[in-house]
């Protein structure tokens, strides 16, 4: 509401003849004079949604949901002191399915015609087995289908994997749907297999619906539509063998992330193929080009000494939004991991490959634009440390990261927000557990700028 007091005005000179005397009536005004016409069928605006669920709220003495408002990564609520609490993720927690959100259930199910689909996710369509397309991932009308590379049996299913036993010997092929897409996995069970010719560049047939290919010198792919926005996206391709050891490959690990905020954040994901914080890694090239997805593992690797098979390679797709995640390696600095399904880790890593990681989670917070922001919560799940002895990470708000970000392009803008002293998922003495952090100095920031994202980067160093 916007209000002008205005305060009694006189003329600078009064002129004292009486034909300049202002005249006046004693008579009223007549209904049109008053301008009745444009105001007596006036009514108050309709309640918005908000202000229906803030009511409610106050008399029921509980939150309550704003349904309008919720997509697949935000839920606002309005509590019942009058104050608005949204929960937001950069992982899709739910889907629309018969006219309602409802949780996402990556499970998989066959179809009738053997296909097969998750119970609620992102719409992907996985091979029954045979000459089918490996995987069918479509939004908005517009279609990205993967084929194999080699003909496929059927599938063992197993909750939201799908195996594909011995299409090579020695080789698995496991597709794992994800609430934003998939990841194709091929694990090589063995040094005998590793030598597979047929492993040296392993090609999948790439068919597309109103959709073009744009690649990246990161080695992140996106398949966008005639505007050139992106529907889907791949990112680097990473390698992981199986090694276990007491030792960390960060100063802490973190599988997902969520950000809580007052008048605004939650989220993640989880998944069996992840690789061990001890785990050795590398990177697959991989490339785009006619009319194929083009993978090319990492020999060296596959062929060294101290490498623990099985070993896993893992190029993921998903489909393209506001939200995501990635790290930032040092010893792969032009190396795109967005989205990856790899643990994400923070510090320095003098166990494995002795290399500093940053990650970095950016979230949706549209909804908070221009809002006062009470306080903000950032929620990372901590699943590995190097030892029980609590080390400072910092936590920065920095500028929209993307597909295009790598530690030798890494985003601007870096702000120290807080820091906390943690250290879990080393033994039970400390186990895995969450870390949360005050966000609210960095919520607030991009509130007041009315952003349409904030990005937050914990850091060990």
């Amino acid at each position: 509401m916007f209000t002008t007091s205005l305060a009694d005005a006189r003329a600078a000179t009064t002129p004292d003849d009486a034909e300049s005397r202002e005249v006046t009536s004693r008579v009223p005004a007549d209904e049109a004079a008053r301008g009745k016409a444009f105001w007596q069928d006036d009514e108050l605006p309709a309640k918005s949604a908000e202000q229906k669920a803030s009511e409610q709220a106050v008399a029921k003495g509980q939150r309550v949901e704003v349904g309008s408002l919720t997509n697949e990564t935000n839920r606002v609520f309005a509590n019942s002191d009058g104050t608005f609490t949204v929960e937001t993720s950069p992982v899709p927690e739910r889907v629309r399915k018969g006219g309602a959100w409802v949780p996402v259930d990556t499970s998989l199910v066959a179809r009738a015609d053997g296909r097969l689909v998750p119970k609620a996710a992102q719409d992907v369509v996985l091979s029954g087995g045979g000459d089918a397309p490996l995987a069918t991932m479509t939004r908005d009308g517009r279609t990205y289908e993967l084929g194999s590379p080699w003909k496929l049996p059927a599938p063992r299913v197993d909750g939201s994997l799908a195996v594909y036993e011995s299409v090579r010997p020695g080789i698995d092929l496991v597709v794992q749907v994800r609430p934003d897409g998939f990841t194709q996995n091929l694990v090589v069970h063995s040094r005998r297999a590793a030598a597979d010719p047929a492993l040296a560049k392993i090609r999948f047939p790439v068919r597309t619906t109103g959709l073009t290919v744009k690649t990246s010198p990161s080695g992140s792919v996106s398949l966008v539509d005639a505007g050139g926005h992106a529907v889907f996206s791949s990112s680097a391709a990473l390698m992981w063998d199986s090694a276990h050891a007491p030792a960390a490959p960060a100063a802490a690990t973190a599988r997902h992330a969520s950000l809580t905020t007052a008048a605004a954040g939650t989220g993640g994901e989880d998944g069996p193929l992840l690789a061990d914080p001890a785990a050795k890694t590398a990177v697959a090239d991989v490339s785009m080009a006619g009319g194929a997805l083009s993978l090319t593992p990492d020999r060296s690797f596959l062929s060294a000494a101290d490498t623990t098979y099985p070993v896993v390679i893992d190029p993921p797709a998903v489909s393209a939004s506001l939200t995501g995640w990635t790290t930032i390696w040092s010893s792969s600095s032009g190396t795109s991991f967005w989205k990856t399904s790899h643990a994400l880790g923070v510090g320095y890593d003098a166990y494995v490959d002795n290399k500093k990681a940053k990650s970095l989670f950016q979230f949706d917070t549209r909804r908070v634009a221009g809002k006062k922001i009470l306080n903000a919560t950032f929620t990372a799940y901590e699943i590995w440390s190097a030892n029980c002895d609590k080390r400072d990470v910092n936590l920065y708000r920095t500028n929209p990261i993307s597909g295009s970000t790598t530690w030798s392009n890494p985003p601007t803008g870096w702000s120290y927000v807080t820091k906390v002293s943690a250290a879990k998922g080393f033994s039970s003495s400390c186990p895995d557990g969450d870390v949360e952090f005050n966000a609210t100095a960095a919520v607030a920031y991009t509130a007041k700028a009315k952003s349409t994202t904030t990005t937050l980067g914990p850091d060990g160093q």
